[in-house]
């Protein structure tokens, strides 16, 4: 089987850049517990009726493969808001691997409101950097599976073509 993703990007620097700070605040407090979040849909718009969980195989793939580089690290520490940090946060970086566990429904798993699609439980201070990646990843994939699906049922039975690689952003939406 070829492997079909995309080179590996800066992915560290993928999360928001208030989760970064935030992570940096839990590691200069020492605040080294476990977190757990659950990426879920609390609401669905009328008449939709369920999703079908997707995205979930890359968004995985991608936590597995999160690293900073050393011009990610060198970036943040000339950033102002990192002044003050000590450099054992940046070497965190640099030796980033993920520690926790995931959980997940299977690819292609039918998913209604408040369901949890998949589970993070990991040290805070790497739970904090993972949330938008994940929620990117996971939001992507599910909304055009989703929207595939209802596509295929409208249509009764129908060929459908669809060129939501257009529509829908993210560089692996046409893979």
């Amino acid at each position: 089987m070829s492997d079909t993703r995309l080179p590996e990007a800066r992915t560290g620097l993928q999360t928001e850049f208030q989760q970064l700070v935030q992570a940096a605040v839990y590691h200069a407090d020492g605040l080294w517990g476990e977190a757990c979040f659950d990426l879920y849909a609390p609401t669905l718009p009328l008449n939709y009726g369920f999703l079908v969980a997707s995205g979930i195989d890359a968004a995985i793939d991608s936590v597995l493969r999160m690293r900073f580089t050393e011009d990610d690290v060198a970036w943040l520490q000339a950033h102002p808001a990192f002044g003050q940090m000590a450099s054992p946060f940046f070497e965190s970086l640099r030796q980033f691997r993920f520690q926790g566990d995931i959980w997940s429904v299977p690819e292609g798993s039918i998913v209604f409101p408040g369901e949890p699609i998949v589970q993070v439980r990991a040290p805070l201070h790497q739970a904090c950097l993972l949330e938008t990646p994940l929620t990117q990843r996971v939001s992507l994939g599910t909304g055009v599976s989703s929207r595939a699906a209802r596509m295929v049922i409208a249509a009764a039975g129908h060929p459908v073509v669809d060129l939501s690689a257009r529509r829908c952003s993210g560089p692996e939406t046409a893979l």
